[in-house]
This record gives structure tokens, C-alpha cells and sequence, in this order.
């Protein structure tokens, strides 16, 4: 059967419609106050001349380098702002009136903002500014944002989803456990991010809910599984636990609610819950892309303008190979992401005239391998003679992470007439090698 092939479609193929502020904000509860987590900058890679990205940590020196000379790609001015210690980049703006009299400049002579994370403190921000988001309506963005708001979005416009509910108490949680008992269950936090690993969501399976009723422990158990939860507070989302491959469609509408890029579907990677990569082209049939962007343009587009929530989605869905159902399950209301990895390879492809890219993305634990915390000019040490725009070739993002121990983000690319995703998944495996042979390291590391 024919899969997926790499097209040109498409309205924009990377860089935001107007000049854009770029606020790559970790706002969400789980993020707050941590370093590691406010150094995730990533949206500054979607940006070009004219655009302006905001932080509040610098961006790693050798890393620009490797922008602007090694890939020499188009990029947006990145401007510093003092560090306040209100826990994220929003918080420390919305402290500096000079900072935000200097948005409202840039805002006044026709930028937009965009946003990582949408919380109270970004819509207070754009209200200061008069709303030069994407979205129409903030407070909508932020609702369909949570894991109540999309399910109820879903259940008003009939986009199906896996069976559950929404539980304001713990009886109500109890109950739709053993509702779904035979499937198992995903407990998710209203407000919660970064899947399992944060605190978003836990699992708890058939086996472990027949065995907690036989014994009489149910209602204990599921109280100390959904301690790890992260904002921990009612309400909560309690649904049924799908083993379907899970891929992600990702709209872009302006604030009149026009397609800026046409919708599309990564083929994504995720474990226990939690995104670790992804891949294009997405691997799955004509038929399932062309059914997926029907349901984009027909029913979904329509009801997101309806309540004026433009501006970015990746709606991650379920797909079941076997009955051809889809099952929508969260939306990220920001760039996610696969939308900065794809950019970036689409900047990169057209500066350097390569056709047709593809590519292959996997957060690698480096820390593993390495058996320490590694920087970015490590690096690009060891992967140099993969590093140059090429048939085949490497790309790394989000440095500022790798002192903290956290995992690298590689990328695999392919261009070319016979690029595809494999292809750059092979080029991936290349780079891993190289990374293993030059730490040492003897063990599996298993990518999807």
C-alpha cells in the first residue's frame, strides 16, 4: 500500500507570517522556577530577520556560531532580558516595564507575539499589549490548552477520543477507573505538561486494577499513582488507555483564521506518555493523510475559529491501524516540538537549495552514554563531519540543556529525490555510533 510522499505543499514552508516576538516562556506549573527547564529555547529556530526572540538565560556562544557560520541560516535578533527570579521568562518581562514598553514598540509598529506555554501570566501580558497574538480569543486558547478544555472542545464538535471523563473528585475518579477497568486506564493532570516524566499523566493498567479490586486496595492505590501528578488538583481527566501509534496534526491559522501552513502530520514518538521525537515524512498511507486533512478542514478548523482559538495547534491523536479510527488526545495551543524541528530543517533545506527534506528526530540520552553531563562544543566535536547541509546530514538544537544532563536533541536529515524518513533515521544511526564509539559506551541504546 502506498505510504506518505514528501510534497511541497504547503502556504509558508517555515518563519512566522509577520514579524514576530518570540516569548519561548516555560510558564506551565511543572517548569516554574526550575533552570533546566527555562533554558529550553527552541522557538528562536522558527525566526528570521525582522523577528526579535526574547530570554532570560544567554543562549550558548558556540551554538550561534554553528547558526550563523557552519549552517549560516537566517535569524532573528535575541535580545537578553534581566532576570528577575520570578520563575520563567513571562514573569521576568512582565516585572521590567522598559521591557514591555519595548514590546509594545515592536508591537506598535506591527509585530505579533507567540508564546511557548499560554498561562495567566502570558494572557496578562498580551492584555498589556492589546492582544498582538495569534489568537483571537486568549482565554480560549488557554482552556482548550488543558486536558478538560480539549476533551470538552471534542465532545461539543464530535471529534472522537478515547472513552472517559472529566472527574471533579476522587469518587468520580474511582468510578470511571473501574468503568474502564478491562482496558486499563491514563489519569491526566488538568494543567499538567511534558507527559508522564512531569507529572502530566499516569497509566495504570488492567492487571494493576483487577488485582487492587481482588484485594480491596483500589481506591489507595489510585491515590498514590496520582500523587506524582503534577499540578496535582481537581479536575482531572480519567480515559481509556489505547496502545495505537500516535502521530500529531499541526494547524497554523493567522488571527483572521486563515491557514498560514497548510495541516499536517508528523509521525510521532512518545513512551509512557511522554514526547521523545518524531519523524517525516509520517510513514502512515495516502488514504489516512487524506482522511486526517478532511477532518482538519471540515470539522476542526471550522469549530477553532467558531471560538476564535487561531493561532498554532498539535493536536496529538491515536491512530488505530486496524478500524482506520482516530483519537485525538491533547492540544498543544503554541509551536510544539516537531513544529521547531521541522523549521529548522526547512530554514536550513532553503538556504542551502536541498530538495525535498526528511527527517528523523530522537531525544537522545546522552548523559548515558557519556556518563556525564556534556556540552554543546563536545558535541559538535565529535559529529563534525556530519554537521555540513548536505544529501545526508545532522542537525542538534536546544544546547543550553546539555550542562544540566538533560538529553540531546538530534536530528537526522535527508534530502534529495529518494529522501524519506528512513533515510534520515540511517544518518541518525551514524551519528549515534560515532557518539558511542568516541564515550565508550558498550551498552543499547534503543530509538523507535
Amino acid at each position: 500500500m502506498p505510504v506518505e510522499t514528501i510534497t511541497q505543499s504547503g502556504l509558508t514552508k517555515w518563519g512566522f507570517p509577520k514579524p514576530t516576538i518570540i516569548i519561548d516562556s516555560q510558564s506551565a506549573a511543572p517548569l516554574r522556577g526550575i533552570e533546566a527547564e527555562q533554558v529550553f529555547y527552541r522557538m528562536f529556530l522558527m525566526g528570521k530577520p525582522g523577528d526579535t526572540a526574547l530570554v532570560n538565560y544567554p543562549v550558548e556562544g558556540d551554538y550561534l556560531n554553528y547558526l550563523k557560520h557552519k549552517l549560516q541560516i537566517p535569524m532573528p535578533d535575541i535580545i537578553q532580558v534581566e532576570n528577575k527570579g520570578t520563575g520563567c521568562l513571562s514573569g521576568d518581562i512582565l516585572a521590567q516595564k522598559t521591557v514591555v514598553k519595548h514590546i509594545q514598540q515592536l508591537v506598535n509598529r506591527g509585530s505579533k507575539v507567540q508564546f511557548f506555554n499560554l498561562t495567566d501570566e502570558e494572557v496578562d501580558l498580551a492584555d498589556k499589549l492589546g492582544n498582538p497574538t495569534y489568537i483571537q480569543n486568549l482565554g480560549e486558547g488557554e482552556k482548550l490548552g488543558t486536558k478538560t478544555g480539549f476533551r470538552e472542545f471534542c465532545n461539543t464538535n464530535g471529534i472522537n477520543m478515547p472513552a472517559g471523563n472529566i472527574c471533579q473528585d476522587m469518587d468520580a475518579v474511582l468510578k470511571t477507573v473501574v468503568e474502564l477497568s478491562t482496558s486499563g486506564v491514563v489519569i491526566k493532570s488538568n494543567a499538567g505538561t511534558g507527559g508522564a516524566e512531569l507529572g502530566s499523566n499516569v497509566k495504570i493498567t488492567a492487571d494493576e486494577i483487577k488485582e487492587k479490586q481482588d484485594n480491596g486496595t483500589l481506591p489507595a492505590f489510585i491515590a498514590s499513582k496520582m500523587a506524582a501528578l503534577s499540578p496535582i488538583e481537581p479536575p482531572f481527566v480519567v480515559e481509556q488507555f489505547l496502545k495505537h501509534p500516535e502521530a500529531s496534526l499541526h494547524i497554523f491559522l493567522d488571527e483572521e483564521g486563515n491557514a498560514v501552513i497548510a495541516p499536517t502530520v508528523f509521525g510521532q514518538f512518545a513512551h509512557d506518555g511522554s514526547y521523545v521525537g518524531g519523524h517525516y515524512p509520517n510513514g502512515f498511507t495516502n488514504t489516512f493523510n487524506e482522511n486526517i486533512k478532511i477532518l482538519a478542514h471540515e470539522k476542526i478548523i471550522p469549530a477553532l475559529k467558531e471560538i476564535g482559538a487561531t493561532g498554532m495547534h498539535c493536536l496529538d491523536f491515536l491512530y488505530d491501524e486496524q478500524t482506520s479510527e482516530f483519537y485525538f488526545i491533547e492540544d498543544n495551543t503554541r509551536p510544539g516540538a516537531l513544529d521547531f524541528i521541522s523549521q529548522f530543517v526547512n530554514k536550513v533545506a532553503s538556504t542551502h537549495n536541498l530538495e525535498k527534506p526528511a527527517w528523523y528526530h530522537f531525544n537522545l540520552p546522552i548523559k548515558e552514554i557519556a556518563g556525564h553531563a556534556v556540552s554543546f562544543a563536545e558535541i559538535q566535536g565529535v559529529l563534525s563531519d556530519l554537521l555540513a547541509p548536505s544529501e545526508s546530514f545532522i542537525l542538534l538544537s536546544n544546547p543550553n540543556v546539555l550542562p544540566y544532563g538533560y538529553n540531546l536533541h538530534l536530528t537526522g536529515v535527508s534530502t534529495g529525490f529518494n529522501s524519506s524518513s528512513d533515510s534520515a533515521k540511517q544518518v541518525y544511526e551514524i551519528a549515534l555510533e560515532k557518539l558511542k564509539n568516541y564515550y565508550g559506551y558498550n551498552g543499547e541504546i534503543v530509538i523507535p
